[in-house]
């Protein structure tokens, strides 16, 4: 991208079109990061709101019968989490990134006797 051999003068146009390569490589990478962070803050959310649960059986010595309040929500959908308890502990369900059934992210968590 130097005009010269003592790489003083800046091809400019050729310098855009590394910068557009650049930026066109660099593009889906972006996505990817932004999709890993927004996975791992929903999992975070999903611990928190695991915490609240755990705390409120540990209070009440059940399982509530809904989620506490003040649980953080789940980005994907914008609501709180689906919560459901089974024999040996709690689940916790995610909208996935497409919002379809099929596309849900189960968060399982288990009490100890």
């Amino acid at each position: 991208i130097w005009k010269n051999p003592d790489r003083k003068i800046l091809d400019v146009d050729k310098a855009y079109r590394c910068d557009a390569l650049l930026t066109k490589i660099l593009q889906a990478n972006r996505t990817q990061v932004f999709e890993i962070s927004v996975k791992t803050q929903n999992y975070f959310n999903a611990l928190c709101t695991a915490v609240k649960v755990y705390q409120a059986y540990a209070r009440a010595g059940l399982l509530p019968d809904q989620l506490p309040a003040g649980c953080p929500m789940d980005l994907f959908a914008m609501k709180p989490f689906a919560y459901e308890t089974t024999s040996d502990g709690f689940i916790l369900r995610s909208a996935g990134k497409s919002s379809a059934p099929d596309d849900d992210i189960k968060y399982e968590y288990k009490l100890t006797k």
